[in-house]
C-alpha cells in the first residue's frame, strides 16, 4: 500500500540523519518496511478463489486420520486455503523454516486496512491453526516415532 511504500521509507530516512551511520545494506534494509525489502520476501500470498479447480487444497480430515502427517507438513509449502495460497518465492532459508516474510497482492489486502478482509482473516485462522495442531503434536512425545517422508 501507498502507506508502506512511502511514508515508512520516507520517516526511516529523515530518522537515519540522526543514528549512526549504515554498514553494507544496512540502509536499504533500514528505510523499507517488512515485505517490502525483497530480498527478505519468503513467499506471496495470493487470491486464487475458491473455484479453481487446479490448486491443491488443503484437507485437515487428512490429518485427522494420521497425525504424522500434521508432524511432517511443512507450513512455508500450504496448499489454497479460503481461497488464499501461501507460494514460496526461492529465498527461503530451509525446508519447515518457522519464519515467513509474505507479501500480499492488493487483491488479498485492499489499501492498509485490508487486513480486515474475510478472505485473509479466513486463511489467517486456518493456518494459525494449522500451525497450533503441529506445535502440539510436535511435544507429544508419541509423535517423536514419526518418519520423515523426506527421508524415504
Amino acid at each position: 500500500d501507498f502507506a508502506r511504500r512511502f511514508y515508512f521509507p520516507a520517516g526511516r530516512t529523515l530518522d537515519a540523519l540522526f543514528r549512526a551511520p549504515f554498514r553494507d545494506n544496512q540502509r536499504a534494509l533500514w528505510t523499507e518496511a517488512l515485505g517490502e525489502y525483497e530480498p527478505q520476501r519468503t513467499h506471496t500470498v495470493e487470491f486464487i478463489g475458491e473455484d479453481d479447480g487446479a490448486s491443491p487444497r488443503f484437507d485437515p480430515n487428512v490429518y485427522t486420520k494420521d497425525p504424522c502427517g500434521i508432524v511432517n507438513y511443512d507450513l512455508t509449502n500450504i496448499p489454497l486455503i479460503s481461497g488464499i495460497q501461501l507460494k514460496p518465492t526461492g529465498n527461503l532459508p530451509h525446508r519447515f523454516s518457522p519464519f515467513l516474510v509474505a507479501y500480499a497482492s492488493g487483491r488479498v489486502i485492499f489499501r492498509h486496512s485490508g487486513i480486515f478482509e474475510k478472505e485473509l482473516r479466513n486463511f489467517l485462522n486456518d493456518y494459525i491453526a494449522i500451525t497450533e495442531g503441529k506445535i502440539m503434536l510436535l511435544t507429544d512425545p508419541k509423535m517423536s516415532n514419526c518418519p520423515d517422508p523426506a527421508l524415504r
